[in-house]
């Protein structure tokens, strides 16, 4: 896991919240299935607290967490509801940022100052258009 460039594209401002929504979810997934940063699935219960209370959810039952893949898609459903807001997502990668820098021991104190107004589908479609102009 990459952590230095996964908390730099979290803090971009580079990318809408949407797009920032779908890419926190793939970097939830990773950390959730990282056994590097939790060797067994007990451990993700302080991990998983912080989307529990955030979302205002009833913890999830100890069934969840026998199965790592039960566990991410419960998580991904609950972060895919409609009430899940920008704010609430911007909230939570803050949360998660903290967790990661406080639990893997990085920390990334400069801050971003370069403001770009394009997009993940901008820049996909330029990267293209370059392989295509070669």
């Amino acid at each position: 896991m990459d952590t230095k460039n996964i908390i730099n594209t979290l803090k971009s401002s580079k990318y809408l919240m949407r797009e920032k929504r779908y890419i926190f979810i793939g970097v939830v997934m990773e950390t959730i299935f990282s056994r590097e940063l939790f060797t067994k699935n007990n451990d993700l219960h302080e991990y998983i607290h912080i989307f529990e209370n955030l979302m205002k959810l009833t913890p999830y039952r100890d069934y969840l967490y026998k199965s790592r893949t039960m566990l991410a898609s419960r998580v991904i459903k609950d972060l895919l509801n409609k009430e899940v807001n920008a704010d609430l997502i911007r909230l939570m990668i803050d949360k998660h940022i903290d967790f990661i820098e406080k639990y893997v021991g990085y920390s990334d104190k400069k801050k971003s100052t370069k403001k770009s107004e394009s997009s993940l589908l901008e820049d996909m479609i330029r990267s293209n258009s370059e392989k295509t102009v070669r």
